[in-house]
């Protein structure tokens, strides 16, 4: 009487219903419920997530340029430090450098008038010894000792001066 299909159809009916009656749909639909603002929650929590990491990314990106910055005055500090010194100790060199010469030039030049002094010396002396030998074999006693003393007293100012 009746087939096989038919029976099929009523057993899926009857299935439905029992679905319908257990309230089966309304727990798939409260199971995919949860499932999606599960999956929400995680979304979300991702955008959250990333929108953390972005802002932390830009305050390590603002903190890196300002270190830059840092980084390049204190190198263009530490070169115009070292260039100022570099300048400071080429003056001080070229300074000590000026001193030593002039210190030099002086013991040169004091060197050189002691030399003139003592050859004048000598040479007074010699004119001396020379006077004397003459004044001795060729002019008598009496203008010799008048020599001798204004002779002596020319030489004594000439060597105090």
């Amino acid at each position: 009487m009746f087939d096989a299909t038919f029976w099929v159809a009523i057993s899926f009916l009857i299935f439905i219903a029992l679905l319908i009656y257990k309230k089966v749909p309304g727990l798939i639909n409260k199971v995919l419920d949860d499932k999606i603002s599960e999956i929400k929650k995680k979304v979300e929590e991702s955008e959250k997530l990333k929108n953390d990491s972005e802002k932390l990314l830009s305050t390590y990106q603002a903190k890196l340029n300002d270190s830059k910055k840092e980084c390049d005055l204190i190198l263009q500090n530490a070169k115009r430090n070292s260039d100022k010194d570099s300048k400071e100790l080429t003056e001080k060199f070229k300074n000590n450098l000026i001193s030593r010469e002039r210190s030099v030039e002086e013991k040169i030049t004091n060197l050189k008038n002691e030399a003139l002094k003592e050859i004048e010396f000598k040479a007074a002396m010699l004119s001396t010894d020379a006077v004397r030998e003459i004044m001795k074999n060729e002019i008598d006693e009496e203008k010799r000792a008048d020599i001798n003393f204004t002779s002596v007293k020319q030489s004594i100012n000439k060597i105090n001066s």
